[in-house]
């Protein structure tokens, strides 16, 4: 669950949500209903944690390959 200043990370927050691994809310209220949903559902959350561990495998290494591809320029 994340709030809605996602700006210095917006493209990995729409890929995310798109992946089914996190959900936006606005304000404090939702944050307490959407964590209340979730974890009153078994079911949903099951699906929430399957899709955010394949969305954050999916990403694992992000910081290697990132510096292997500035390492010839910052040589």
């Amino acid at each position: 669950l994340m709030g809605p200043h996602t700006f210095n990370f917006a493209q990995a927050t729409e890929d995310a949500i798109a992946a089914g691994a996190c959900k936006l809310v606005a304000n404090a209220d939702e944050l307490m209903a959407a964590a209340a949903a979730v974890l009153g559902d078994e079911a949903q959350l099951a699906d929430m944690r399957a899709h955010a561990l394949t969305f954050a495998g999916l990403h694992r290494g992000a910081t290697a390959r990132t510096l292997g591809a500035l390492a010839p320029v910052l040589r």
